[in-house]
């Protein structure tokens, strides 16, 4: 599991991994990992 990510996605995805089925948490963990590669190329 990917550990780079700031708190505050990390907490977004926990509250979003409890509200979810499975098949929305796969679209969901897809959409957060290209969010966390954004932020990981804007910041470095």
């Amino acid at each position: 599991m990917h550990k780079k990510y700031p708190p505050f996605f990390k907490n977004k995805f926990l509250f979003l991994d409890i509200n979810m089925t499975d098949m929305s948490k796969n679209v969901a963990h897809n959409v957060h990992s290209i969010a966390g590669i954004f932020m990981y190329i804007f910041i470095f």
